[in-house]
C-alpha cells in the first residue's frame, strides 16, 4: 500500500469531506454534499444536506482552512462565518491537522474534523459541534441549497448532453463518410458502364468483366476472344480523350479483327485435323 499523504489544498480536503459523508458509488447516499454554497454575500464552502433518519437529518455546514494564517484571519473576523452557521445544525472547521487548527481555539458551538490518517475517506472529529435541532433554515438559506442543486443538475444534465452529442456527432460524421463513399462508387460505376458502352459500340463486341483466362471479349457471331493485352488496350481506351479513343478504336477494330480471324481460321483448321484422324 502506498504511504497515507494528507489532504493539503482546499479542493483536496473538500473531496474527502465528499467522501467521508457519502461513499463513492454508493446509490443510497443518504443526503447531498453542495460546496461553495452563496447566501448574499457569504459562502460556506461545504454543506451536507441529511435525508435519511439513520445519518441524520441535519444540516451540517463546514469550513474549510488549510493554512494557520487563513485560520488566523477567520479567528479576527467570526461574523463572516455567522451568517451560514447560525442557518445549520451543526457547523464544523475542517483542516488537514491540529497544527494548523488548534482546538482550543475553536469558537464555542463550533466542532473540528480533521483527516483520519488510516483510511482515504473518513475524518476524525476532534472536537464535537454542538446539534442545534430548534434551528429552521430560513427561505433565503432554502433557496440558496435548492439553486446551488439545480446548478449542479444543469451541469451534470449539459455533460452528459455534450457525450451524447459527441457520441452522435462521431456517427454522423462515419455515416456521412460512408454515404460520400457508396457516392463515389456509384460514380465511377456509372463511368465505367459508359465506357464500357463506348468500347462496345467502337468494338461491334460485347465486353464483360472476367478474370485473366476468361472470355473477356465476344463478337456477334459467338466468338470470344483471351488475351491479357485486351485488359491493358482497355485500360489504355479509357484513359484516352475522345479523339484518341476514335483513332485507337479504329486502329484497334482492325487489330482485332484480323486476330479474330486468325483465331477462326485456326479453329477451322483444327477442325479439319480433328476430321482426317478420325
Amino acid at each position: 500500500m502506498s504511504p497515507y499523504i494528507a489532504p493539503r489544498t482546499s479542493g483536496e480536503m473538500i473531496e474527502r469531506l465528499r467522501r467521508h459523508y457519502i461513499k463513492p458509488g454508493d446509490p443510497f447516499a443518504g443526503g447531498a454534499f453542495l460546496t461553495e454554497v452563496a447566501l448574499g454575500d457569504r459562502r460556506a464552502d461545504a454543506l451536507y444536506v441529511g435525508f435519511a433518519s439513520s445519518r441524520g437529518e441535519h444540516l451540517i455546514g463546514h469550513e474549510v482552512k488549510v493554512s494557520r494564517s487563513d485560520w488566523l484571519h477567520e479567528l479576527d473576523q467570526p461574523e463572516k462565518a455567522e451568517k451560514w452557521a447560525t442557518e445549520c445544525h451543526a457547523w464544523y472547521v475542517v483542516a488537514p491537522s491540529t497544527a494548523i487548527v488548534h482546538v482550543a481555539e475553536v469558537p464555542h458551538g463550533w466542532g473540528l474534523m480533521v483527516p483520519n490518517s488510516r483510511t482515504r475517506t473518513r475524518l476524525d472529529i476532534v472536537k464535537a459541534a454542538e446539534i442545534h435541532l430548534d434551528r429552521r433554515p430560513s427561505w433565503a438559506a432554502t433557496h440558496a441549497i435548492i439553486k446551488k442543486q439545480d446548478t449542479i443538475r444543469a451541469q451534470l444534465v449539459g455533460e452528459e448532453s455534450r457525450k451524447v452529442d459527441a457520441k452522435h456527432r462521431g456517427a454522423i460524421l462515419r455515416l456521412e463518410q460512408r454515404v460520400r463513399e457508396l457516392e463515389a462508387a456509384a460514380l465511377t460505376d456509372q463511368r465505367a458502364a459508359r465506357g464500357a458502352l463506348a468500347i462496345e459500340e467502337a468494338l461491334g463486341a460485347k465486353v464483360s468483366a472476367p478474370g485473366y483466362g476468361d472470355p473477356a471479349l465476344v463478337f456477334p457471331d459467338g466468338s470470344p476472344l483471351n488475351s491479357r493485352e485486351l485488359v491493358a488496350t482497355l485500360a489504355t481506351f479509357l484513359a484516352t480523350t475522345a479523339t484518341e479513343r476514335n483513332e485507337l478504336a479504329s486502329w484497334r477494330i482492325r487489330d482485332l479483327t484480323h486476330t479474330a480471324e486468325s483465331l477462326r481460321a485456326a479453329a477451322d483448321a483444327a477442325e479439319k485435323a480433328a476430321e482426317v484422324l478420325r
